[in-house]
C-alpha cells in the first residue's frame, strides 16, 4: 500500500484522517500487547465457546480483506465454533473491504445491517 495504514480501509480519506490523528497512531505498549494476547488466548478456548448463552444473539461483521480477521477465515472459524457450540450467531463479510467497515464506503450497509439485527 501507499501508507502503513492501508490495511484499515479502502477509502483513502479514512486512511488520511487516521494518519493525521495522534490518538490513532500511538505506539501499542508492552502492557497493552500482553493484555490483548491474554484476551485472545481466553476467547479462543473451547470452554469460552461452550459457556456462551445459547439464546444470546451474536452478529459477526468483518471485511473480507481485513488482515486482523485473517481475510475472513478467522471470522468464519469463530462463527463455526459458535454454531457448533449451540450459539445463535450470524455472520456477514463485506466483500473487498478491510478493517474499519464502519468508516469505509460500505458504512451505510454496515449500519443498516446492525440496526436490522437489533430489531
Amino acid at each position: 500500500g501507499k501508507t502503513q495504514y492501508d490495511w484499515l480501509a479502502t477509502d483513502a480519506s479514512v486512511i488520511e484522517k487516521y494518519s493525521a490523528d495522534k490518538y490513532c497512531t500511538f505506539s501499542f505498549t508492552v502492557s497493552a500487547m500482553h493484555d490483548l494476547i491474554k484476551l485472545i488466548d481466553f476467547c479462543n478456548r473451547n470452554a469460552w465457546f461452550k459457556e456462551i448463552r445459547k439464546n444470546l444473539p451474536i452478529l459477526l461483521l468483518a471485511g473480507s480483506e481485513d488482515p486482523v480477521g485473517n481475510y475472513g477465515k478467522g471470522v468464519k472459524e469463530v462463527y463455526n465454533k459458535l454454531i457448533s457450540n449451540g450459539a445463535k450467531a450470524q455472520i456477514k463479510l463485506y466483500d473487498g473491504f478491510r478493517h474499519e467497515i464502519h468508516n469505509d464506503t460500505c458504512k451505510e450497509e454496515v449500519m443498516s445491517d446492525i440496526l436490522n439485527f437489533i430489531k
